[in-house]
């Protein structure tokens, strides 16, 4: 039994994300919030998500040459506001893209260039006149978002609307690397759970190299993969500080890890065994953390640039 530690109260953490309302895409009933998909645009999650990715915009991207930005399952707009104030260059150009307006921001900074927010789904082709305008796309935390099948075209879509010598940089969760430590069955359980969600609909629990790889199938250079642990962070991250940003996310999911696992097993849907099962889980899963056991997150950055015609 490992020694406890500062425990975490997940359940007032989960209404923080259940009450963002995401919707960038639905994938087996699963809307973007259920699984740390609106982490991306979560106002109190954002700063600890740019820390795992060790800033707003990786080094290996000439921020000098960035004049027009692109921020695609943008939620509030937390990173575009962001990047505009550390830009700072008020003829700059920021555009948010998301699948539902319901996040967007009230009010928009007008002093550190143009903001601006438009409903688009990723998986179809953007308007034509953003079409080779882009010196900087962002795209964040959309692990749960896309079947692996779809990610050449939403990458595809993403090209066509960077200039050329423009970046794409692709931020999200390893799925495929985290685990509990030390092992607790009542951790992996719900892990267990996601992963076999995540193969019923057909993603990947390793989305940082199928985009990486996907990235160089399409012709674009200069592509580089990054892992990132807590301690990679900037300035590095405590464990409480990662699992307040992604644990709440993945006890909001439960339902519907449950439901697929019936669906899965042939069995009828009974939202009462649903209910009573997932308040099991999240009982123990809590009393896990509780006695100091904890899950080890991953974050991953894959940048690449479109090439010079």
């Amino acid at each position: 039994m490992p020694p406890p530690r500062l425990s975490i109260k997940f359940s007032s953490l989960l209404m923080t994300v259940q009450g963002q309302g995401f919707t960038l895409q639905k994938l087996g009933g699963v809307s973007a919030y259920d699984i740390m998909l609106g982490l991306s645009g979560l106002s109190s999650q954002h700063p600890i998500i740019v820390r795992f990715a060790g800033g707003l915009i990786q080094p290996t991207i000439p921020k000098e040459n960035i004049k027009r930005v692109a921020d695609v399952a943008t939620g509030t707009g937390a990173w575009l506001i962001d990047t505009a104030k550390e830009l700072n260059n008020p003829t700059n150009t920021y555009h948010g893209f998301d699948i539902s307006v319901a996040s967007f921001p009230s009010e928009i900074p007008s002093d550190m260039g143009k903001i601006s927010f438009l409903e688009h789904n990723a998986l179809e082709r953007f308007p034509i006149e953003f079409h080779g305008q882009f010196d900087l796309i962002n795209i964040r935390m959309v692990v749960q978002a896309f079947k692996s099948a779809e990610v050449p075209k939403v990458i595809s879509n993403l090209m066509e609307i960077l200039r050329p010598g423009g970046f794409l940089q692709w931020g999200d969760l390893l799925w495929k690397d985290t685990e509990s430590v030390p092992p607790n069955d009542d951790l992996e359980a719900v892990m267990k759970l996601g992963r076999k969600h995540m193969k019923f609909h057909g993603v990947t629990e390793n989305l940082p190299a199928l985009v990486e790889s996907t990235m160089k199938e399409l012709g674009m250079q200069d592509v580089v993969l990054t892992r990132k642990s807590a301690d990679d962070a900037v300035p590095p991250l405590s464990v409480i500080e990662v699992d307040s940003a992604c644990v709440p996310a993945l006890l909001s999911a439960l339902s519907k890890f449950l439901e697929t696992h019936l669906i899965s097993e042939n069995q009828p849907i009974d939202s009462a065994v649903i209910e009573a099962k997932r308040a099991e889980l999240s009982t123990r899963f809590n009393e896990a953390y509780a006695n100091g056991y904890t899950l080890i997150w991953f974050f991953c950055v894959v940048v690449g640039r479109k090439p010079l015609e």
